[in-house]
């Protein structure tokens, strides 16, 4: 689902269960290239999420052998606050 958000003035009437709105041409193709984009980037994002993984274990393994950081041995300054 997404989410749009338009000035109120093109608001025509509302109830519980729906709005109408007249939106201009310019704004609803304005929103029909936002969303393109966003759809773009998830495509992008979904096709490179196992590389990605891939290159985040490749370092987490790389810190492991250099004993930079191991889940056992982490240890929170109970010092400091968490937020």
């Amino acid at each position: 689902m997404t989410i749009v958000k338009i000035p109120r003035q093109y608001l025509i009437a509302e109830d519980q269960d729906s709005i109408t709105v007249d939106v201009p041409e310019p704004i609803l193709k304005q929103l029909q290239e936002d969303y393109q984009r966003v759809e773009k980037a998830r495509g992008i994002l979904k096709h490179r999420k196992a590389a990605m993984l891939e290159y985040l274990n490749t370092g987490r393994q790389e810190w492991e052998r250099r004993g930079i950081f191991t889940p056992l041995t982490f240890v929170l300054d109970e010092t400091r606050k968490v937020e």
